[in-house]
């Protein structure tokens, strides 16, 4: 269990982070593992609960179980449907990523390359979190991937090029620089989590 009882939370705390999904979860994690003196309590706040191997539903009745709403407002999966865009979003202890599969894809290049994409935000410039990520993560391989031509990998791109580039042989803890915080805008949460002092790695979360 990542979490601790909602009972054993601080009555005050340095830094509030609210969410644990891809952003909130790494923002915590710098924080608590930063070389700030002293070391700031962290608290991440989130809404759900924290799902167990066994715990996530398996057909498409345990789906609809599982949706959020008012009568169940600790539910997994929120659906929200708009004139122009449908959402699916995970709600609990990792956010949306309880919900993806656990897929990880370095995008092409040329996805920065578009005319439309910032400029600021450049393929080169992130290649070296994509490698941290997928190494502090052990990502690899499916063990038991399909045969359907989507999942075999394309012949013009080796598993050891650029665009996949391979974990480190020689791990490091230290992740890439800090870049620029750029503001974000995240719906307030029902769930906290907390890192002490002393913490130097992602921070523990209680659920309530």
């Amino acid at each position: 269990m990542l979490a601790t009882p909602w009972n054993q939370r601080h009555p005050s705390y340095d830094i509030i982070v609210i969410g644990s999904g891809y952003g909130g979860a790494i923002a915590a994690a710098r924080l608590a593992d930063s070389a700030l003196t002293p070391k700031p309590s962290v608290c991440i706040l989130e809404r759900g609960k924290e799902y167990q191997p066994g715990d996530f539903p398996e057909s498409v009745p345990g789906v609809l179980a599982h949706a959020r709403g008012n009568l169940n407002p600790l539910g997994l999966y929120e659906f929200l449907s708009h004139q122009d865009i449908s959402i699916v979003k995970g709600c609990g202890l990792g956010g949306t990523s309880l919900i993806n599969a656990n897929v990880a894809i370095v995008p092409d290049r040329e996805v920065f390359e578009q005319f439309n994409w910032p400029s600021a935000i450049t393929y080169d410039e992130l290649l070296p979190y994509y490698r941290w990520a997928r190494q502090m993560l052990n990502a690899g391989p499916h063990p038991a991937p399909t045969t359907s031509p989507k999942s075999r990998p394309s012949s013009s791109a080796p598993p050891n090029s650029a665009s996949t580039p391979p974990p480190s042989t020689s791990p490091s803890t230290s992740p890439p620089p800090v870049p620029t915080p750029k503001a974000s805008n995240k719906t307030p949460a029902t769930t906290a989590a907390t890192a002490s002092p002393a913490a130097t790695s992602a921070p523990k979360t209680p659920s309530p």
